[in-house]
């Protein structure tokens, strides 16, 4: 198909958006108003508008038009700055490969989407975000959408080689959810980085595992995801609560003299090196100084 086609299409959707913040929007949009400009029908929640963009593209799949956010299931996948969307997994195994297709296309043709949350104005309104499926993982079902009228210039999870630093200043503001500027990316990230399952017990369910940081947002620490590992929810707890740390050389798992060991809280890994990928050295070399100044060693 030609990138003609691709850029009307694109053109299209930023013209849809004008429209919107004309008509009170983005923050309180009548569900008629979706309906009317074909942002959104019926009840899936990825609309694809398959009579409009099936033809974009030559694999018939389409292309995303938006995204529903419900907040019913994870509230907390949505933030000022994007959104972690889940693959749709409905029982209907051809219509859920479609909408991931399509998704997926957006992301590769630049064209972008649309997320409709609800409104903080009235529960019989719509807020509307335009966004960027900036990437995916098939290995946990999600997509990543970076909200903006411009698509990310920055790769979510950086290489190896690229400039680190551990701290970074920030701000925080009033926001759709209670989640930090910066959080999504950096949940999405560090899943990407090291895969769905917690470092120390190896749990892989997506719902009970959490990305902490080494060095804490509170302490300026960076959203960059070799400043994070994946952790279930018992062990971030322990982790916040200093009950372990990590040797910065050897990688090895170190816990306090007198606190539970590694049997009672369930950890199998005696050390990060089985991680295809591990974090930064300056984010374990402040993390681990961290925890010899908080912790019983």
């Amino acid at each position: 198909m030609s990138s003609r086609v691709v850029d009307d299409e694109r053109a299209l959707r930023f013209a849809l958006w004008g429209r919107l913040q004309a008509h009170d929007g983005p923050d309180a949009v009548a569900p008629s108003l979706l309906n009317e400009l074909r942002l959104y029908k019926g009840q899936r929640g990825i609309w694809v508008d398959k009579e409009r963009t099936q033809d974009v593209l030559d694999d018939g799949a389409g292309v995303t038009v938006a995204s529903v956010h419900t907040g019913t299931v994870y509230d907390d996948d949505l933030s000022d700055d994007g959104i972690i969307y889940r693959y749709p997994r409905t029982g209907m195994p051809t219509r859920d490969t479609g909408e991931i297709a399509a998704t997926k296309n957006a992301a590769r043709q630049g064209v972008p989407v649309f997320v409709i949350a609800a409104s903080p104005a009235s529960s019989s309104l719509r807020q509307i975000r335009l966004g960027w499926v900036a990437e995916w993982d098939d290995r946990t079902g999600q997509f990543l959408v970076v909200f903006g009228e411009e698509p990310p210039a920055v790769s979510v999870v950086p290489e190896d080689e690229e400039p680190f630093s551990v701290l970074e200043s920030r701000q925080s503001r009033q926001s759709m959810t209670t989640q930090r500027i910066g959080q999504t990316r950096f949940h999405f990230g560090v899943m990407l980085r090291y895969g769905p399952a917690c470092a120390l017990c190896r749990i892989d369910v997506p719902e009970v595992l959490d990305t902490p940081h080494l060095v804490p947002v509170a302490k300026h620490g960076t959203n960059d995801p070799r400043n994070g590992l994946v952790m279930c929810a018992t062990h971030h707890r322990a982790f916040d609560a200093n009950l372990f740390g990590i040797e910065p050389e050897s990688l090895r798992i170190r816990y306090t003299r007198d606190g539970p060991n590694a049997r009672r809280l369930g950890a199998v890994a005696s050390e990060l090196t089985a991680l295809g990928k591990q974090p930064h050295p300056d984010a374990l070399v402040w993390r681990w100084d961290h925890w010899r100044e908080n912790a019983r060693v």
